[in-house]
């Protein structure tokens, strides 16, 4: 069966825009059957002139397939995921990343030869809006690696939007101070539970010139609360 798959990534809660260097080349298509086995894997190679955050393929999958799980890495040709023909789909959605992944998936009933699919990014935005000379210098307490796809205590949460932190089991935490050295306005974290007693995750900026240790917080009435780093949104 050929299917055409309508591509957008998801605009980030709290951004007006995805960030501009943001592209996807190709994007690798997981088919399962009913019994959640991958049946088929295929990759369309997008032409450079076509890299985008949006856009249509045409893709060929067996008669009985039935979810399609959809990963793309930012401006590379594979995602990185390790799957054979016959694996349950907990192989796949299981494993993890170090970079910067999209996620979607839809549902093919026999007759819907086209499938819109939102793709849905593994990490946050962060944008430090300041001066012209002012930059993100290094991150304190940030998470090296996050889930592909959502879950909960239930299983795999194919609720794309939902709004809660699921780190994987062996998450680790490491830090970069650059003392002079330029990160940028704009950076990609994975999730972070964001506690004020257990690692609080802060963002090292120089700004006119001097280096503050920048808290992922806010204050009401001198009280100061720690807000999470959740996949997808974006944070000024």
């Amino acid at each position: 069966v050929e299917l055409t798959i309508q591509t957008e990534i998801s605009g980030m809660k709290g951004s007006t825009r995805t960030a501009p260097t943001e592209s996807i080349t190709a994007i690798t298509a997981y088919a399962f059957d009913s019994n959640s086995q991958l049946i088929k894997e295929v990759t369309a190679i997008l032409s450079d002139d076509k890299q985008a955050t949006s856009g249509n393929l045409r893709i060929k999958v067996p008669k009985r397939t039935g979810d399609i799980h959809f990963i793309a890495k930012n401006n590379a040709e594979s995602p990185d995921v390790t799957i054979s023909i016959g694996d349950n789909v907990s192989t796949l959605l299981s494993q993890t990343t170090d970079e910067l992944h999209y996620w979607g998936k839809a549902t093919f009933d026999g007759t819907n030869a086209t499938l819109p699919v939102t793709l849905y990014r593994n990490m946050a935005k962060v944008t430090l809006e300041a001066g012209n000379d002012d930059y993100i210098a290094g991150f304190l307490n940030y998470n090296t690696s996050g889930n592909i796809v959502p879950y909960s205590n239930e299983g795999f949460d194919f609720g794309s939007k939902k709004n809660y932190i699921t780190l994987p089991n062996e998450v680790t935490s490491t830090s970069h101070d650059g003392t002079n050295e330029s990160l940028g306005t704009e950076h990609y974290l994975f999730e972070h539970a964001n506690e004020k007693n257990n690692n609080p995750l802060y963002a090292i900026c120089n700004i006119g010139g001097k280096y503050y240790k920048i808290a992922f917080a806010y204050t009401n009435n001198g009280s100061v609360t720690y807000f999470d780093i959740i996949r997808n949104n974006a944070y000024k």
